[in-house]
């Protein structure tokens, strides 16, 4: 076990000094409620820092998979699905925002009202969708 733990910790080290020149932004990224040092190293890996592909923040929060889904026809609204896109990034963003629920901040005050209106689970999504913007503001 302690092999192990010496292994993870050489490779965190090998890692963080890789991503070293990258420390602003991932300092900034760890100010975002519910995401820390793990979670904004695993997803600016995921991302990394060119941008260019996603012109605007709805357009990245598609790619991410967190965008709401749309079926409407005749004027009935019905349940959409949620696209397929980077399922690492959208499990980063959903535990970051399940953790932002839970922090005394404005994207909790956020997820209480969408909260009573339309479940956890889809406040969850709502808030995984808003911290994708930020995240896109914050690396462009």
């Amino acid at each position: 076990m302690d092999e192990l733990e010496a292994r993870i910790g050489t490779f965190r080290q090998a890692l963080l000094q890789g991503l070293a020149p990258y420390q602003a932004i991932l300092r900034s990224l760890q100010t975002i409620p519910g995401l820390d040092e793990t979670g904004a190293v695993l997803l600016w890996v995921e991302i990394g820092d060119d941008m260019s592909a996603w012109v605007t923040p709805e357009r990245f929060a598609s790619w991410a998979g967190v965008c709401p889904g749309n079926n409407e026809s005749a004027g009935k609204k019905k349940t959409g699905k949620t696209r397929k896109s980077n399922p690492y990034v959208r499990r980063i963003v959903c535990e970051a925002s399940n953790a932002a629920s839970r922090t005394p901040c404005r994207l909790q005050d956020m997820f209480k009202g969408l909260l009573i209106r339309r479940g956890r689970k889809r406040a969850i999504f709502a808030l995984a969708h808003k911290i994708v913007k930020i995240v896109f503001l914050l690396i462009e």
